[in-house]
């Protein structure tokens, strides 16, 4: 995920971690989605964009027979 915008709070929340992440402008994280329930929190400002990156499973295991 990149994140982008104008904007400040709306932490990304892993709730089984009991981790909230703060995203700032800029930001790029990278985590298996779907091994996490993961949500974002309320943000104030005029906008906020998270751009997304996804991979079907099939390509961990085609990368595990590459190396």
């Amino acid at each position: 995920m990149v994140v982008v915008g104008d904007y400040s709070g709306g932490e990304l929340r892993l709730s089984e971690l009991g981790v909230a992440l703060p995203y700032r402008n800029g930001d790029v994280v990278y985590m298996r989605a779907w091994i996490f329930l993961h949500f974002s929190k309320r943000y104030e400002g005029k906008a906020r964009y998270v751009v997304l990156f996804a991979i079907t499973f099939s390509n961990f295991r085609w990368l595990e027979k590459t190396v």
